[in-house]
């Protein structure tokens, strides 16, 4: 909550996970619902790489998806914080370098498709 401080100012909590959690899933459906067909396509990527694979998925398998559909990176936007839900996917504990130039190498969550059997 927001609390007021003197006459004219306001100051937000700075700990509270329960409203961090909640403000990152606002932005999260915000971010989704503002480029929902280049979201669809990405999820789309995801899925059929780690159907195609050991039921894994980064990423760059979101982001090789959108090229080769005819997307830029960047048109996914904010929204690719949304690309793996939790009701789909589930973190697997590993992380891979991203192969993404722009990315310099940074380490990529690996998800693991729920459900997903050979």
């Amino acid at each position: 909550p927001i609390q007021k401080v003197g006459a004219n100012m306001l100051r937000q909590e700075t700990f509270n996970l329960t409203l961090g959690l909640q403000a990152m899933q606002a932005g999260q459906d915000d971010a989704a619902s503002a480029r929902p067909t280049v979201l669809g396509v990405a999820r789309a990527a995801a899925i059929a790489a780690a159907q195609a694979g050991n039921g894994t998925a980064t990423a760059d398998d979101a982001y090789r998806g959108l090229i080769a559909a005819g997307y830029k990176a960047q048109d996914l936007g904010n929204a690719a914080g949304a690309l793996f839900q939790k009701t789909t996917w589930e973190f697997s504990g590993t992380y891979k370098r991203s192969a993404r130039v722009s990315n310099h190498g940074r380490m990529n969550r690996v998800w693991r498709l729920i459900g997903f059997t050979f």
